[in-house]
């Protein structure tokens, strides 16, 4: 599901074809395991002829895909454009979307709230 393959993942470039893979192998199958020898081929099963354009353009794109077993694996946060994860852009990204209630400015702001403090 990590978007490792042309910066996507087999997901995005292959949705119908997921849907013949077992769940079994989508869980515990490695990339370096379904590169391998083409296992990952063996994975798929059913019937694809719905999904024959997609495994075709999987397959080009993993056939001569480089595994470079010295260099470990990097994780890149993609929400900050320095790829290096932080609270901050986490927090960010959970609002992304959101709407903001200007007049909850005033709320907190009130006269009542001063009072209060000053007694």
């Amino acid at each position: 599901m990590d978007r490792w393959l042309l910066g996507c993942s087999v997901q995005d470039l292959a949705p119908s074809l997921l849907s013949f893979v077992s769940k079994r192998a989508l869980a515990h199958r490695t990339v370096h395991e379904a590169l391998q020898d083409h296992r990952w081929v063996c994975d798929i099963g059913g019937g694809i002829s719905a999904a024959i354009v997609e495994f075709l353009k999987l397959w080009d794109a993993l056939v001569d895909f480089p595994l470079h077993s010295d260099q470990p694996d990097q994780h890149v946060w993609t929400p900050d454009a320095s790829g290096v994860y932080s609270a901050s852009s986490a927090y960010k990204r959970f609002f992304l979307g959101s709407t903001t209630f200007e007049p909850c400015k005033h709320i907190w702001r009130s006269a009542a709230l001063q009072v209060l403090k000053a007694d």
